[in-house]
């Protein structure tokens, strides 16, 4: 696995300052994952609100208004499928530890940048996503 570093260089995406700042975001971004693991309901999924599929989180990313040229559909899916534990899964799907990983990849894509370094892209979109991203904090308030 390359838990995510293709998108951002060669960079390690869990260092000390990473670390940190996902510590300090750890109960958001559980209830982040929680509430898109729900999305699909109990009886698509047998393991309902541990994983997260690729369709809940397409719209996880799909929420935070992040799709456009760069950070497409394709371009999730490959970041999806790559941190996947078992690559020959027929039902790929991301638990908590792969969701934050991937969030790391993501805050690439929305701060591409290449001279700023990992922590503080990473540290900016946790900023994004629970001050100002798309209302997901509101959205989990409101259970929409």
């Amino acid at each position: 696995r390359n838990c995510g570093a293709s998108y951002c260089g060669d960079l390690v995406v869990f260092g000390k300052k990473i670390q940190q700042t996902l510590s300090r975001n750890r109960q958001h971004i559980v209830r982040v994952f929680q509430y898109y693991a729900a999305k699909e309901g109990v009886s698509k999924k047998t393991d309902a609100a541990t994983t997260i599929s690729f369709s809940e989180f397409r719209d996880f990313v799909s929420d935070l208004k992040m799709i456009d040229e760069t950070c497409t559909h394709v371009a999730l899916r490959h970041m999806f499928l790559n941190l996947q534990e078992d690559p020959v899964d027929t039902d790929p799907t991301l638990n908590l530890n792969e969701f934050i990983e991937v969030l790391c990849g993501l805050s690439c894509f929305k701060y591409p940048a290449p001279y700023v370094p990992l922590e503080q892209k990473v540290k900016n979109f946790m900023r994004f996503l629970f001050a100002q991203g798309g209302n997901i904090m509101s959205r989990l308030r409101m259970g929409k």
